[in-house]
């Protein structure tokens, strides 16, 4: 199993009680900045192998491979509502 979660307005304490709970061994967390973001990823490992490759506060970039299937490049966006924050985003995903 393979979950991302965003928008989680949480921090990394309780995304690895929630990722123990849930039955997930492995995660990569984003903390929250202020009252908005937050990307979590959670996996099972015997299941899944996972490389981050990049993140920042608002993208997460990471090669994933389910057992011995093909390998995924996988970036997850966390975009937000205002017209300058876009455009800075904007320059971290040309630079993936």
């Amino acid at each position: 199993m393979f979950l991302f979660l965003m928008d989680t307005h949480s921090v990394e304490k309780r995304a690895q009680l929630l990722c123990c709970k849930m039955d997930f061994d492995e995660c990569v967390v984003i903390n929250e900045r202020g009252y908005s973001d937050g990307i979590w990823c959670l996996w099972k490992s015997h299941m899944w192998k996972v490389e981050v490759i990049s993140l920042t506060f608002r993208t997460l970039h990471l090669k994933e491979r389910f057992q011995q299937e093909e390998l995924w490049i996988v970036t997850n966006v966390y975009e937000s509502y205002r017209e300058t924050k876009k455009k800075a985003l904007w320059k971290v995903i040309e630079n993936i």
